[in-house]
C-alpha cells in the first residue's frame, strides 16, 4: 500500500466516526422529541422525571429504555378518585344526606363524558347499593337522556364490590371481594388498559393511604354542611398537581389533579 494511502484511510475511519457519533445523537434527539410529539400525555411528571434516571450509557440502550419507560407508562391504567363535596370537604352530612349534590344537566353531561373511558368501578357496599340503582336506569320512560346514557356506560364497565358482609350482588359485570387488596389493584392497574375509578370515601380512604390513587375528581358544591363524612381522609399528606379546572352554570367546579411525582 503506497504511503500516502494509509493516513487517507485514518482519516477517512475518523471522520466515519465522528459521523456515526453525530448520527447517534441527532438519533437521540429525533426519538426524544417524536416520542413527547406522540405520547398522548404530559411528559413534564413521572414519565420524563423517572426515565432520565434509568438512561443507560449506551445510545442505543438508551433509546430502547425509553421506548420500553413510556410504553409501560402509557399502558398502565390510572386509579381515579372521584367524588362531589361540600365546599367544606364533606360528601354526606352528619344524618347521611346528601341530596344537596345531585347534579344537573350539564354537570351530569360532563360526568358521562368524564366517566365513559372507565373500565372498571371499586365500591364498598354502602356505595354499591347506591348504585345498584344504574342497572336499571336505562328503562325508566321518563328519565332524560343523559341519565340513560350513564346507565348505559355504568353497565357495561366491570365492578368490584368489597364487603365482609355482603351476601351477593345483584349486577352484571360484578364480582364480591372480602376484603381490599392493594397488590390487587396494583396488578389490575398493570394489566388493564382502561381507566378504574374508585368511589366512596371509606374505600378511597385505604387505596389512598397505600399509594395508589393517581388522580382525583373533586367536583366542588357551592354549601357549606358544616360535619359529616369526608370526602378526603385524616392524617394524609399529599402533593397534588391540577391538571383542569372548570365551573358550571350552578356554581359547581370541577378539580383534577394529579398525584405529583
Amino acid at each position: 500500500m503506497p504511503c500516502c494511502e494509509k493516513p487517507l484511510l485514518n482519516r477517512i475511519a475518523d471522520i466515519a466516526s465522528e459521523l456515526i457519533v453525530e448520527l447517534n445523537q441527532i438519533a437521540d434527539w429525533f426519538l426524544w422529541h417524536w416520542t413527547v410529539l406522540t405520547y398522548e400525555g404530559d411528559l413534564s411528571g413521572s414519565i420524563v422525571t423517572r426515565t432520565s434516571r434509568n438512561l443507560a450509557p449506551n445510545a442505543g440502550e438508551r433509546r430502547a429504555v425509553l421506548i420500553v419507560d413510556i410504553r409501560m407508562e402509557a399502558q398502565m391504567a390510572k386509579l381515579i378518585y372521584s367524588a362531589i363535596e361540600s365546599l367544606d370537604g364533606y360528601v354526606a352530612d352528619e344524618d347521611g344526606n346528601f341530596d344537596w349534590s345531585e347534579p344537573d344537566e350539564e354537570v351530569h353531561r360532563f360526568v358521562n363524558d368524564l366517566e365513559r373511558p372507565a373500565g372498571t368501578y371499586l365500591y364498598g357496599r354502602r356505595m354499591y347499593e347506591m348504585m345498584i340503582y344504574w342497572e336499571t336506569a336505562h328503562t325508566l320512560a321518563d328519565e332524560p337522556p343523559f341519565v340513560r346514557d350513564f346507565a348505559e356506560l355504568w353497565q357495561a364497565a366491570d365492578k368490584i364490590v368489597y364487603s365482609s358482609s355482603l351476601q351477593s350482588v345483584s349486577t352484571g359485570r360484578t364480582r364480591l371481594e372480602r376484603a381490599f387488596d392493594p397488590e390487587a389493584i396494583r396488578q389490575l392497574k398493570a394489566t388493564t388498559d382502561s381507566d378504574i375509578l374508585i368511589g366512596g370515601p371509606g374505600l378511597a380512604a385505604q387505596a389512598i393511604e397505600a399509594g395508589l390513587v393517581d388522580e382525583y375528581h373533586l367536583f366542588l358544591t357551592p354549601i357549606v354542611i358544616g360535619a359529616g363524612k369526608r370526602a378526603l381522609p385524616d392524617g394524609v399528606r399529599l402533593e397534588l398537581d391540577l391538571l383542569e379546572l372548570r365551573r358550571f352554570g350552578n356554581g359547581v367546579i370541577f378539580l383534577r389533579y394529579r398525584t405529583a411525582s
